[in-house]
């Protein structure tokens, strides 16, 4: 994925997190982005990436 192309689908999901999801962290868009632009073709790490994502969201969260 180019990097132009990411940085617009990011600019996408965050402007419609903002206007209808704004309970959602911004932190862990970017990071399920970042894991999926990262490991294209590698499901299994794509995965373990987002579970990381999501332990960080939650423990956020408290």
């Amino acid at each position: 994925m180019r990097k132009t192309d990411l940085e617009d689908i990011r600019s996408v999901i965050h402007r419609v997190r903002a206007e209808r999801f704004s309970h959602l962290d911004e932190q862990f868009l970017d990071a399920v982005l970042d894991a999926e632009a990262r490991t294209l073709g590698d499901d299994a790490g794509a995965v373990q990436l987002i579970r990381r994502a999501v332990d960080v969201a939650l423990a956020k969260m408290g």
